[in-house]
């Protein structure tokens, strides 16, 4: 570049501010005629910058004619410029030239618009919550609305509650609930829904969004148990009684007491996390199987996925690598939120039964006022303040210092504040896998905080929290080779099991050829297999038979049901049917033709349902379970992520709500079979359908 400046012939007066200056052109990079500036990365003319993007977004392909060399020799003193597109188009690569930083550019500006979107989410939420909570706390009502009333907006007076005023805990049952579904209707998209759309929405979530607020109270508060806003137990004295003091009576109520918040002691779950958990949880579109609904439930899985995008975009901000990690145990607390929402309503039918013909304010939300004599625990959610003004960054950076030598540190380092020395030697140990023993017995550190010890230092860098992530591109290779493991081997299984349902049977004397089994028959071995399938995978060993007995009774009914779904789906069938094509009943899979479920997801997702570390196990047992659960499931996200690449969490979170459409399903099959029973006593069941259902 020349250095020389030219000014224009009329210069402007010294009392000017603007001074126009201009520079020499220099030489376009590919045809040397006048450049001024860089673009895509080269020095280059207006006519090959815009050449070269044409080419980059229409996707334009060019053949040389004379093998790749029309450019050979061209220099700044030639003649004529080559035409040949396709070397003109080749140059410009070599040079450098990439679109890829003008694309950078506009997704950090999708990103942003992203961010703040996330923000604005999440921001409403815990607005709205704050709201909900100080209801909670400072008022109380007298009235008993019902669901239904709630919905329609039918004015209820609320009071402010004065010091001298106690409530029981089955008010406080009712209060929370109240403030939960008044939290649920002012959802934005709420608007959108038909009374009868909301009411189904309220009735099967409002209870689970308490639960889970009430136990993330307790958890603000530091306490191991759910109690009530001003301290008093969930379940007062006559509740025991009526439980009898019969060995386990004490775990159950334990279990429900502490069980969730257990969960989320060991999560560390914070605000942000909590509001997109309960709005995920609510809008649930499998609660709309009904044709009619299709309206409504295009309107929640909407919603489902906006959310869930949320949660796991803060959750990518927030733990960065470990983002997607955070993001799947996180949705699996649903699963441990049913379990106890689940012991409440056994416990509920209990208090009802013993209890029939009291009145008190109501929070079932399943009658038609909202809540049954006892109500379960309160279940609200704490005041979620945020900060009044940001946090106090003016301190000198050149005052930090290494926690592992004292230097002075300017950043952190794989999560801990560290010079550039100490990060450098962390990573490179971990990388070459270097092991350094100390000559002292490791006391190195007692003498004196800095050492020149490999290994004490090393260990002081463990014991500071550092934690090596490798990159994508380093674990890209690995993590690809697992997940094809882990799919293959599911794969094979259930092939096995699906062969083995359409060929075989028990009974040595059966043959599909000369025999004619009946759908009883069909049910039994849909079952046998799928206990077969599930008692293969590589962990049952690990477990006990007790554990072993307690998961296939909770599930096997569950996996044959989502098998024979996905048969009648491959069949091209609206219903399920047995192998030789019976009618066993009416049953819609619009779920799974909706999403086009695959071989490999159906297999990831059948472990993943069947691994629930809710159900009553061993410690060893849910130790074992939570684990295998952690594995599959980000084996499933993964394989999401590879095969719909930024869609992959939104088709994550599609493929789980697929088990709340099973649990209806098998909802729906206990309660034919019981009516089935009553009807039709002289039919024998085998042992492990009566065992099962």
């Amino acid at each position: 570049m020349s250095d020389s400046l030219s000014s224009s012939p009329e210069f402007p007066s010294s009392e000017s501010r603007n001074l126009c200056v201009f520079f020499d052109p220099r030489k376009c990079l590919v045809c040397y005629r006048p450049a001024y500036c860089n673009n895509y990365g080269a020095l280059t003319c207006d006519a090959c910058k815009m050449f070269f993007r044409r080419v980059v977004t229409e996707h334009l392909n060019y053949n040389c004619k004379h093998k790749n060399c029309c450019f050979l020799g061209y220099s700044e003193v030639s003649d004529s410029i080559p035409k040949c597109k396709s070397c003109r188009y080749q140059r410009c690569l070599d040079l450098g030239m990439n679109y890829a930083i003008r694309e950078k550019k506009r997704l950090m500006q999708l990103q942003n618009r992203r961010d703040a979107e996330v923000a604005a989410i999440i921001s409403g939420l815990l607005c709205q919550d704050s709201h909900r909570t100080q209801i909670l706390t400072s008022c109380f009502t007298i009235m008993n609305p019902s669901l239904e009333e709630m919905v329609e907006k039918v004015n209820v007076k609320i009071h402010v509650k004065v010091p001298k005023e106690s409530l029981r805990p089955q008010d406080w049952s009712f209060f929370a609930l109240y403030t939960t579904v008044d939290f649920l209707l002012n959802l934005e998209f709420m608007k959108e829904l038909q009374t009868s759309e909301k009411l189904i929405l309220l009735r099967h979530s409002a209870s689970k969004c308490s639960l889970f607020g009430g136990a993330m109270r307790t958890y603000r508060e530091k306490k191991d148990r759910m109690t009530t806003v001003d301290g008093q137990d969930i379940y007062p004295d006559e509740m025991r009684k009526l439980l009898g003091y019969e060995k386990g009576t004490d775990e159950f109520l334990n279990r429900i007491r502490s069980f969730v918040v257990s969960k989320i002691v060991e999560m560390s779950v914070t605000a942000e996390e909590c509001v997109l958990i309960g709005a995920i949880m609510f809008c649930n579109p499998a609660l709309f199987y009904e044709p009619d609904n299709s309206r409504a439930r295009s309107i929640v899985a909407a919603q489902q996925q906006k959310y869930s995008d949320t949660l796991f975009q803060y959750c990518i901000h927030t733990y960065q690598q470990n983002g997607p990690t955070r993001f799947t145990d996180l949705l699996s607390l649903c699963p441990i939120i049913q379990r106890n929402f689940e012991d409440l309503q056994y416990l509920t039918m209990v208090f009802r039964l013993a209890m029939k013909g009291t009145t008190s304010p109501s929070t079932s939300t399943s009658s038609s006022s909202l809540s049954p004599p006892f109500s379960p625990p309160d279940l609200s959610l704490d005041t979620i303040q945020l900060p009044a003004s940001p946090p106090d960054l003016s301190l000198d950076i050149t005052q930090r210092k290494c926690v592992i030598c004292l230097r002075p540190a300017y950043s952190n380092n794989y999560g801990v504040l560290t010079c550039d020395a100490c990060k450098m030697f962390f990573r490179r140990i971990v990388v070459l896998n270097r092991d350094y023993k100390c000559k002292n017995g490791g006391q190195c550190l007692a003498r004196s905080q800095v050492t020149k010890c490999k290994g004490c230092r090393f260990q002081q860098c463990i014991a500071a929290g550092m934690t090596y992530q490798p990159t994508v591109l380093e674990l890209a290779n690995e993590k690809d080779v697992d997940l094809s493991t882990t799919i293959g081997a599911l794969l094979f299984l259930d092939a096995r099991r699906s062969k083995a349902m359409k060929t075989q049977f028990t009974d040595e004397n059966f043959s599909l050829k000369s025999d004619n089994i009946s759908t009883h028959d069909w049910s039994f071995f849909g079952i046998y297999t799928s206990i077969e399938f599930l008692m293969s995978l590589d962990f049952m060993s690990f477990l006990s038979n007790s554990d072993k007995t307690i998961l296939l009774k909770h599930f096997c009914v569950k996996a044959s049901l989502f098998a024979s779904a996905m048969r009648a789906m491959r069949e091209r069938r609206d219903r399920l049917m047995t192998v030789d094509g019976r009618d066993v009943y009416p049953d819609d899979i619009l779920k799974l033709i909706d999403l086009k479920l695959t071989n490999e997801e159906f297999a990831l997702i059948n472990v993943v349902f069947f691994c629930n570390p809710a159900l009553p196990l061993s410690l060893a047992g849910q130790e074992v379970i939570a684990s295998q659960q952690k594995v599959y499931t980000s084996a499933l996200l993964q394989y999401c992520n590879v095969a719909y690449e930024r869609h992959g969490p939104s088709r994550f979170t599609d493929l789980l709500s697929l088990f709340h459409v099973i649990n209806k399903n098998f909802e729906d099959v206990q309660a034919m079979t019981m009516i089935f029973k009553l009807c039709a006593p002289w039919v024998v069941y085998k042992k492990i359908v009566t065992d099962v259902i």
